[in-house]
């Protein structure tokens, strides 16, 4: 199954530029005589778009698990080479997912999928998926329940 989300990019390119032209402006302003005080709310409008679009992580998404190899990428095209975190690939054989894990906070979502390990343990990986929608984040979890050996084993009994 794959999963390709590009949807919200453009919104969020238009939110940077608003963010910042919204600083921007506060600076010029704030140089002129007796602004400062009056627009204070400008920049920190501003300020408050760009730590939105961090909070909510990288904008797209693709989970591919055609084949015997599960690959999870995200990345984004504006924050990706300030903020190394939301530049993301992960690949491996299906048969070492033990465990997924969605985590939901207000306005982010964070996948968690759990790897085995040579050494035995499990390697434990971590993706922001805030932008997937509610359709696509259902078939997500479907593919990774039906991969996962931690559910394979709960249904053997």
């Amino acid at each position: 199954m794959k999963i390709n989300d590009r949807t919200q990019s453009k919104l969020n390119s238009v939110l940077f530029v608003l963010g910042l032209l919204a600083i921007f402006i506060y600076i010029g302003l704030s140089l002129l005589k007796g602004a400062y005080r009056e627009l204070w709310w400008f920049g920190a409008s501003g300020l408050a778009i760009l730590v939105y679009l961090v909070y909510r992580g990288p904008v797209h998404f693709m989970y591919d698990s055609e084949g015997e190899v599960m690959n999870l990428i995200t990345s984004d095209p504006i924050w990706s080479p300030l903020i190394r975190s939301f530049n993301k690939r992960y690949e491996f054989p299906k048969r070492k997912l033990y465990k997924y894990k969605i985590s939901r906070w207000p306005l982010r979502r964070k996948l968690t999928i759990y790897i085995s390990s040579r050494t035995g343990g499990y390697k434990r990986r971590s993706l922001l998926i805030s932008y997937v929608k509610g359709a696509d984040l259902a078939k997500l979890k479907n593919s990774l329940a039906k991969n996962s050996q931690a559910e394979k084993n709960g249904r053997r009994k």
